[in-house]
């Protein structure tokens, strides 16, 4: 909030928190909190002012109130439905005798005072401190505006309707349905200060004016479009569908030239070279400038959703929703009867998340909420990820007659336009004995059949020939040599790179401009080229753009270029490419080379300007805008590959990320460009969290400086991160630094976290809380620490006890490390122990099991032997859930490899014990033998089967052995296996599906990919699944496996179902009902997970959400039958979205059908756990909250564990 000492100040009245009588005002608080949150996100030419919380037990309140206001300019008196509390008498009379002592009589200093104090004095034995406030303001002179958000009939301000008779007697009429934006707006008028400006919509005229040269045909398609618009029960959108090239853009340029009726409302083309088009709240703002460029009544109601930027970007379809279709929905149909919104490409804009949301999925949770007049018409490709969540399309087909007629009239009508050609024609076609007409259909064939009917193909061959009518035999579409023109889109760009820059030389001068431009997040000036590749001299230089003007957009005004169409991005990047064609461009060499470009443009301007650098505002520069990306992006480049880098350039990857945090923090002082730094937030911290033990001598200035950044971050926007990252494998790393950044916001942010129900979440919240004790420790908050976990621990809400039980757990394993367990972390335990709830349980197995791991240490063997004279241990012994009893087991087996034991009954593990034991010596004699394969050179391997801790330093390890050169491929591979056999057998079952990471790493290398299938296929068959459990080691290697056919499952997904898949799959028919409970959960989470994924994402997946659930109705039906908790609490939440789903989905009665045969299923089986919850509970097991569910579940799985154990 400013608070500039030279300005209009303005004093805010209402009926604060202090003074409210219960029940709080539920009008006046809200709008309060807006007005707030404008004010601390905006920059003002006033001082607002809040009164202080006033306690109503001091006498002196209102002369409080009277020196505040005397001190404003202006007041605003805001009235809800409650008065707040009375004023103290005594409080009245201090204030009287006051102004008594300074010669004033209340309300007679002025006329407007003297009018009001008949009404005033009828008034004053009841008034309350909120609405003296107002009087204050009269009495003193003040200038002020009175506002409700509540209608003046409406019955809640009846108790309010004395006081404001009173006010409007003195000429202070109240004003009703107050918003946040029309208050501010009154406060501008008054001050004439200055606001938010209304936000302008982005520019596509240059773009549309090129898809729309030479357009013919189409007018099927318009017919189509207009009778749709004409049918009033027609659904709310229309997707025209078809393959890159097919004429998709240019239909929409067409429409809106010809847009003579007004019925597109707003249009917007997302590019995916350009960002700013692929952002949702960037769209939401534009769309809606568009609109009230159209129409009046919706310009004069814009709200703040729409007119503060910041908030429009928190929450984007939050914004749409109520910036723009609730008041579209108050308004009157326009004139032109039904409108719709025209968007271009919404498949590009599937490549940029903002906040959580793409534009599709803002369009598609909001199309209910589109008023009747209003629809929308847009392009796409064919991707489900687009289709499945915004029905009703058409699609384009390149064989259809209708295009192959449309693509002859735009053939001909191209041959025909320019009388120039005409000569060259008669010359070739009497070289082919042709006349000119049937030449000309010649060519009309010819191009139909070598594009395939697309009209990109013929576009460009008839720009060539256009450009050179001379028909140089060395064109690609030479006239002469018409029958070897090359088929398809990819054979034009493989046809004229070849002819272009088929020598090395030639194109490697031009490989670094390609992938700079297709690298790039919008289309790049001339001078950023030139500074980015210094190697090309002038004449080189614009030589290399000439020849590739064929493929580039240029754009005026600076001169920019881009790719002139995104299959020339995929095609330059394709694998495919890569293998048969010596043109294959990286991505990353592009972000390289911008990274550096950015880096040496930041570096020398942060010199120049390091005296006065924080009154400089960011420039319209590319490296302000992208350089934090660029940098952030490249690092991990650059990170995975560093042993195949020199040493300069390995240490200049600190410095990259030391430069990108100086830019993110320079950026995020200034409105304008503070949506930077939120949209790099997801490759910040996850990068600095990997180093942070690298990065010395940079960490430390880095560190401080990335937390700074975080810590101005709202709550909001943090959470958006989480929610972001929540389905990625670092979520715990993200969660964990906001933990460890966030004083003020982390106690806000956990419900909002947790509210997102899934266990990544909750026990990465635990992580981000003892990352929170720790620093608050630091910072001598020792007892603010002990508080927060303490309150965790006893509120009564299951999912908050389960993130406070993975922090204790998380503080116990590092305290244990150090030889001592302290007596607050000690008491923490108990208080876990004493929580009858399962996860609490598995956190001091897992804390007994870590600690048995370091037993050979003096101080773990001390520590265990506390603990075994407490009650910890008897906590989880007699009853114990099979989750827990396999860490028991485990902690059992290593203490007595080191001739340790607990003084307790162990008599019920014994056979299990001894099995595990027989496991762990098996192990040790495979890692002797392991060593021994390693041998020196790769000693470093060998360290990794002992730890207890696998880091992502150790998968860079293990990468960086796998993508050696000179080694013998099948010895490595052999050895691979080996080595994650020893780390899928480590007790620690975390350590398991640790080392499952390497999979997706290796796999997302295409040159390492079948090496990656490879080493899995290896493991797969390697499992023996009639073995079962008879070693215990074994389900340690199927959950590692399991693990990672899950984390490789979008790979390859060009072929069939695509091969990560095939394995997923083929690795959950078999083992879906191991008799390892640990290995039916991880494979119960992994289905339901990705039945999670498809609630919103189906692209990748070859069938729909109901035959997806079909196929897997066996594993499903399966788990509802199974007797572990947490197997059951995957099933559990996974049926509670289901069941939402079925309100949403197309398919609502099949998958109704469907859930009801799940349920009669367990209805069949009155035994099951789940039957008896339902029996117990009244009601199904769907409909129970989760903390009812698993108490539930607990008490009657409780009774069988102890009644084993009396039978036993």
């Amino acid at each position: 909030m400013n608070k500039m000492a030279n300005c209009k100040a303005v004093f805010f009245s209402y009926a604060s928190e202090d003074h409210v009588v219960e029940p709080k005002d539920k009008a006046v608080e809200p709008l309060v909190k807006e007005l707030i949150d404008c004010l601390e996100t905006e920059s003002f030419d006033f001082n607002p002012r809040f009164k202080n919380k006033l306690r109503d037990t001091t006498n002196d309140t209102i002369t409080k109130l009277y020196d505040e206001i005397k001190e404003c300019d202006l007041v605003i008196h805001l009235v809800g439905s409650h008065p707040g509390d009375t004023a103290n008498g005594e409080a009245i009379r201090e204030f009287y005798e006051i102004l008594r002592m300074k010669n004033e009589e209340f309300l007679s200093e002025n006329k407007k005072g003297k009018k009001i104090k008949p009404y005033f004095e009828s008034l004053e034995t009841e008034l309350t401190y909120a609405q003296w406030e107002a009087y204050l303001a009269i009495h003193l002179g003040k200038a002020m505006l009175v506002y409700s958000p509540l209608s003046g009939s409406d019955n809640r301000l009846a108790s309010q309707q004395k006081h404001l008779k009173a006010l409007k007697e003195g000429r202070s009429h109240l004003q009703e349905h107050a918003t946040a934006s029309r208050i501010l707006l009154a406060i501008q008028n008054h001050f004439k200060t200055k606001l938010p400006p209304l936000p302008k919509s982005l520019d596509f005229e240059e773009y549309l004016a090129e898809k729309r040269k030479h357009f013919t045909g189409r007018q099927w398609m318009f017919e189509e479009i207009d009778e749709w618009l004409e049918t009033p029960e027609a659904s709310k959108a229309f997707l025209i569908t078809g393959d890159p090239g097919i004429g998709k853009s240019a239909i929409v340029a067409q429409l809106i030239n010809n847009d003579v009726s007004n019925q597109i409302i707003a249009h917007h083309c997302c590019q995916a070279g350009l960002e700013l088009t692929l952002e949702s709240w960037r769209f939401v703002q534009s769309i809606a400038a568009m609109i009230a460029s159209r129409l009046k009544e919706y310009k004069n109601q814009l709200n703040d959703w729409i007119l503060i930027e910041d908030k429009c970007q928190k929450d984007p379809s939050i914004a749409f929703e109520h910036g723009v279709l609730t008041v579209l929905n108050k308004l009157p149909p326009p004139k032109s009867g039904v409108c719709y919104i025209l968007i271009d490409a919404l498949d590009e804009a599937l490549t940029l998340q903002s906040d959580g949301k793409t534009i599709v999925s803002l369009l598609a949770d909001t199309l209910k909420h589109f008023p009747k007049w209003l629809r929308i018409v847009a392009t796409t490709r064919r991707v489900d990820a687009v289709l499945n969540r915004i029905k009703n399309h058409i699609e384009l087909r390149a064989s259809d007659e209708k295009n192959i007629d449309d693509l002859k009239s735009y053939i001909n009508y191209r041959l025909t336009k320019n009388d120039n050609h005409q000569q060259e024609l008669e010359k070739v076609a009497s070289e082919f004995s042709m006349t000119i007409g049937d030449f000309r259909e010649k060519i009309i064939r010819t191009l139909i059949k070598c594009g395939s009917g697309n009209f990109l193909y013929a576009s460009t061959a008839l720009n060539e020939i256009g450009a050179s009518p001379s028909s140089c035999n060395q064109q690609t579409f030479s006239l002469r040599r018409i029958n070897e023109w090359p088929e398809g889109l990819h054979g034009i760009y493989e046809e004229f790179f070849q002819r272009h820059f088929g020598e090395k030389d030639k194109y490697s001068e031009l490989r670094p401009i390609l992938e700079m431009i297709c690298s790039a997040r919008e289309p790049l000036e001339e001078s950023v080229l030139r500074t980015a590749a210094p190697d090309l001299n002038d004449y080189n230089f614009q030589d290399r753009l000439r020849a590739l003007k064929q493929f580039l957009s240029m754009y005026e005004n600076p001169i920019r270029y881009a790719p002139y169409h995104k299959s020339l991005t995929d095609w330059l990047m394709d694998d495919n490419t890569r293998r048969t064609s010596n043109f294959w461009i990286q991505s990353e060499e592009g972000d390289r080379k911008l990274a550096d470009f950015c880096f040496d443009e930041s570096k020398e301007f942060f010199h120049k300007t390091k005296e006065f650098i924080n009154t400089v505002a960011p420039s319209n520069e590319y490296w302000v805008r992208h350089g934090g990306f660029h940098l952030l992006k490249i690092w991990d480049y650059l990170y995975k590959n560093k042993k195949n880098l020199s040493s300069a350039y390995a240490s200049k990857k600190y410095e990259y990320i030391n430069q990108s945090v100086n830019i993110l923090e320079w950026v995020s002082s200034f409105p304008e460009t503070r949506n930077i730094v939120a949209s790099t937030l997801p490759l910040l911290i996850p990068v600095l969290k990997k180093t942070e033990r690298d990065l010395d001598p940079f960490y430390g200035e880095t560190a401080n400086t990335a937390l700074r950044v975080l810590e101005e971050m709202d709550e909001q926007k943090l959470f958006n991160l989480v929610k972001d990252t929540v389905a990625t494998d670092i979520t715990e790393s993200v969660i964990r630094w906001i933990g460890k950044t966030q004083i003020m916001g982390w106690q806000n942010l956990i419900p909002q976290m947790l509210e997102l129900n899934e266990y990544v979440i909750r026990y990465s919240a635990g992580c981000g809380q003892a990352e929170r004790y720790y620093r608050l420790l630091k910072e001598n908050q020792a007892g603010c620490a002990a508080i927060e976990i303490d309150y965790l621990l006893d509120v009564f809400d299951v999912d908050q006890q389960e993130m406070g039980s993975y922090a204790v757990g998380e503080i116990a394993k590092k305290e244990s490390k150090t030889g001592k367990i302290q007596s607050q972390v000690e008491r923490w335990l108990k208080k876990v122990s004493d929580t009858d709830i399962y996860f609490c349980q598995s956190v001091l197995g897992d804390v007994l099991l870590n600690l048995a791991l370091q037993s050979k240490h003096g101080h773990a063997k001390s520590i265990i032997a506390k603990l075994d004279q407490s009650d910890l241990i008897s906590a989880f012994w007699d009853p114990i859930w099979m989750y827990t009893r396999l860490d028991v087991i485990a902690a059992l087996a290593l203490l007595k490899e080191q001739g340790q034991q607990l003084n307790r009954d162990t008599t019920s593990f014994q056979v299990e014990v001894e099995r595990e034991v027989s496991a762990i010596r098996a192990r040790q004699e495979r890692i002797a033998k392991f060593e021994n394969e390693a041998g020196e050179k790769w000693k470093i391997l060998t360290r990794i089967p002992y730890k207890t801790e696998f880091s992502d330093e150790d998968i860079d390890v293990i990468h960086s052995w796998l993508t050696r050169k000179g080694a013998e491929y099948r010895h490595r591979v052999n050895m691979a296996v080996e080595l994650l056999k020893l780390i899928f057998t480590h007790p620690l079952w975390q350590v398991c599906e640790k080392g499952a990471a390497i999979f997706p790493l290796l796999g997302s290398e295409s040159d390492w990919r079948d090496t990656c299938f490879d080493i899995l296929d290896q493991l797969m068959e390697s499992l023996d699944s009639s073995e079962n459990d008879s070693g215990i080691a074994n389900w340690r290697i199927i959950l590692g496996t399991s693990e990672a056919c899950y984390l490789i499952r979008h790979l390859d997904l060009c072929d069939y179902k695509g091969k990560g898949i095939l394995r997923m799959e083929h690795c959950w028919n078999e083992y879906y009902d191991h008799p390892n409970c640990h290995v039916r959960a991880l494979i119960a989470e992994g289905l339901f997970g990705i039945v999670g994924e498809m609630e919103s994402d189906l692209s990748g997946y070859d069938t729909g959400y109901v035959s997806y659930l079909k196929n897997h109705t066996q594993k499903i039906e399966c788990w509802l039958l199974d007797d572990e908790i947490w197997v059951l609490e995957h099933a559990y939440q996974a049926f509670r979205n289901i069941v939402k789903m079925q309100k949403n989905n197309d398919e609502g009665e099949v998958l109704q059908f469907w859930i009801k045969e799940r349920l009669k299923h367990v209805e069949e089986n009155p035994d099951c756990l789940l039957a008896r919850v339902s029996k117990q509970m009244g009601k199904s097991w769907t409909e129970l909250e989760r903390s009812d569910f698993l108490r539930q579940i607990q008490v009657i799985q409780r009774s069988q564990l102890l009644q084993q154990r009396v039978n036993h």
